[in-house]
């Protein structure tokens, strides 16, 4: 039963030691690309606060797109929304658990909001601009992001089977009740030692009372004989 239950301790905790690595590396790579995701927003509010002075024609039409109070007004909501739902998402993943998760990708998936978010920041910039290129590489970050929280998932439920651990209850209930049972024997046994070792002494002196009186008998022969 030890030979069993140390086979089945040893198999639970590599089961465990491996799916937490798997989780720390998704955690790193999400982390990552939410921070990708996060620099370029900031990268793309500068812009929006940085004076530009145009030179060519084609950069002129862009200098005049973005100039636009409404254009720029409608970049800054986009991008608070894409900013928000990163939050969202970070939340979830440090303070909410695989169920919720779940439950989160078929009625309000974060990761599709900041897609769409990402998307209606493309339509407002000329596909040739800075922005638009950050959007792009965005939109390449969230995929990873989908991808990785697949992983990620498979590898939360990786879980003990319900039978192994069934079966370490059980043999921890065993082994728990044969320490109770062996303990309690070792302190008895020096009232038992006691027990014998008074009795072997009421047998040694029963046997020295008889060695006694035989020779006592053996003392009174001759004499009698010589009486007579």
């Amino acid at each position: 039963m030890d030979v069993l239950y140390a086979l089945l301790v040893s198999d639970a905790i590599a089961r465990l030691t491996s799916r937490q690595e798997k989780l720390q590396e998704r955690a790193i790579i999400d982390s990552t690309h939410l921070s990708n995701i996060v620099r370029g927003m900031k990268a793309v509010f500068r812009q929006l606060q940085e004076p530009q002075h145009p030179t060519t024609r084609k950069k002129r039409v862009e200098w005049q797109k973005n100039d636009d109070e409404t254009t720029k007004h409608q970049i800054l909501e986009h991008g608070s929304k894409v900013l928000l739902y990163v939050w969202e998402y970070t939340d979830v993943l440090i303070f909410g658990n695989r169920l919720c998760e779940l439950r989160d990708i078929l009625y309000e998936d974060p990761l599709t909001k900041m897609e769409e978010a990402v998307e209606k920041l493309q339509k407002l910039g000329p596909p040739d601009s800075q922005a638009f290129r950050k959007y792009e590489r965005m939109q390449e970050s969230i995929e990873t992001l989908r991808f990785t929280r697949l992983q990620r998932l498979d590898n939360e439920g990786e879980a003990l089977p319900s039978g192994i651990k069934t079966m370490m209850d059980t043999l921890s209930v065993y082994i728990l009740l044969s320490y109770i049972f062996l303990s309690s024997a070792r302190e008895l046994e020096p009232t038992l030692l006691q027990i014998f070792s008074i009795s072997s002494g009421i047998v040694k002196a029963s046997d020295l009372l008889s060695h006694v009186n035989q020779a006592q008998k053996l003392n009174q022969s001759p004499n009698a004989k010589h009486g007579i």
